[in-house]
């Protein structure tokens, strides 16, 4: 990772992307089930474990990338 992003990162990165394929797309890159990514997002968990943070942080910087490098070819 280029730099790791802060749990209020990741929460901004969510709620930016709220609900549908994205969130199903992040949860999936993240090993994780979905409610559970909502229900980190929502607030619902609010100490999701620094592992888990880790993790959807590192889907949301794939994705970027992968977003990134289909508008650059």
């Amino acid at each position: 990772m280029s730099r790791m992003m802060k749990f209020a990162d990741v929460l901004k990165a969510l709620a930016d992307r709220k609900g549908g394929r994205d969130w199903a797309l992040v949860a999936e890159m993240a090993g994780m089930h979905y409610d559970t990514l909502a229900r980190i997002a929502r607030g619902d968990i609010g100490n999701p474990g620094v592992l888990a943070v880790e993790k959807i942080a590192a889907a949301l910087e794939k994705i970027e990338a992968a977003k990134a490098k289909e508008t650059s070819a």
